[in-house]
């Protein structure tokens, strides 16, 4: 069963309906959807970890203010590497640590199974 948290945007993301703030993984998320729904989850009180390459720095969101940014980005924490890599993935993140785990980049199956194993 899907959960709208805030409008629309999260409708598809499942989270519990006990509305408790979680720590929550987010590969991908610095910018189009993926830094929509890291902006979201913040908004909702959740933890949020991001994972990426380095290469990209995020940016603020069109409808959200320099001071909102840097609030998002001094509460998150970052992990840098390449979510191409089984091996990274399995060395810097251990997935217990988070209630979920959202794939901004996966394609196929094979994009998510080290996490998943």
């Amino acid at each position: 069963e899907t959960l709208a948290i805030r409008g629309d945007l999260l409708t598809c993301l499942n989270l519990d309906k006990s509305y408790a703030a979680y720590n929550v993984l987010l590969i991908g998320g610095t910018h189009f959807s993926g830094a929509a729904v890291w902006k979201e989850l913040y908004e909702c009180s959740h933890t949020v970890t991001v994972y990426n390459r380095g290469k990209t720095k995020p940016t603020p969101l069109s409808n959200e203010s320099r001071g909102e940014f840097y609030k998002r980005m001094a509460s998150a924490k970052f992990l840098e590497g390449d979510c191409t890599s089984p091996s990274q993935l399995k060395a810097l993140i251990n997935p217990s640590k988070y209630k979920y785990v959202y794939n901004m980049n996966a394609r196929k199956v094979e994009d998510v199974a080290p996490l998943a194993e």
